[in-house]
């Protein structure tokens, strides 16, 4: 079973790092820089994303992770917060945080990912 992340954000490096990490566990990460282009990402591709990570400082992740949740209601959403965010209207559709930083670790970011990921199959099986 193929397994999707969805990730609006806007440092491409820190996306492509994650995808190096990801891609030899079975996890593909589809990269989009900002919402429009998630949008139109998940429009061409008719994704059904098993995770969605967005970064809550890039203009409408929050209305997109609420209106992601809607249309696939078991998605898990992680959130990139800046210390001085705390993502007040969107915290209660977010199943994660991790803190903004100038060089993100890709490792917590790893195991993150897995862990919800894991998560949600197990509350389908």
């Amino acid at each position: 079973m193929a397994v999707t992340v969805l990730a609006v954000h806007d440092d491409v490096a820190f996306l492509f790092a994650l995808a190096l990490q990801l891609e030899p566990r079975g996890v593909a990460l589809l990269p989009a820089d900002s919402v429009k282009s998630a949008e139109r990402l998940s429009s061409e591709l008719k994704l059904r994303p098993d995770l969605l990570i967005i970064n809550c400082k890039l203009r409408g992740t929050c209305a997109f992770a609420a209106e992601s949740l809607q249309r696939w209601p078991a998605l898990k959403v992680a959130a990139v917060v800046s210390k001085g965010h705390r993502c007040a209207r969107c915290r209660h559709l977010l199943d994660a945080t991790i803190e903004d930083s100038s060089a993100p670790e890709i490792a917590s970011w790893r195991t993150l990912v897995l862990t919800l990921i894991h998560q949600k199959h197990m509350a389908t099986q």
